[in-house]
């Protein structure tokens, strides 16, 4: 599968998510639920080994590369780099912090 669309390699978590949500890559069921996890819990593509992460999403590695060239890498590793540099660097907070809900304490 190629990219479609994507000019430049996504540079960050933001980017991938941004180009998934306009449709800027298509995207097969399998590598949709890959994509999905991914972004749910960036940790995992960050730290996991591939092996891992195809086991937990049920594909084989081979999807994994797929998904990567999908978003213009050459390979899973440097798309696993984008991850890790997000999570580094704290710009992924938006993939991993749950809505927090304010609840306010009447005095009683």
């Amino acid at each position: 599968m190629k990219s479609l669309g994507l000019k430049d390699k996504p540079k960050s978590l933001h980017e991938i998510k941004t180009a998934i949500a306009k449709r800027e890559v298509r995207l097969s069921p399998a590598l949709e639920k890959v994509a999905r996890q991914a972004l749910e819990r960036p940790e995992i593509v960050a730290f996991e080994s591939a092996a891992e992460i195809a086991n937990r999403c049920s594909v084989s590695t081979t999807a994994l590369t797929r998904l990567a060239r999908c978003f213009g890498f050459s390979t899973f590793r440097e798309m696993k780099k984008v991850f890790q540099d997000n999570l580094r660097s704290g710009s992924a907070r938006f993939a991993t912090q749950a809505p927090k809900t304010v609840r306010s304490v009447q005095p009683g």
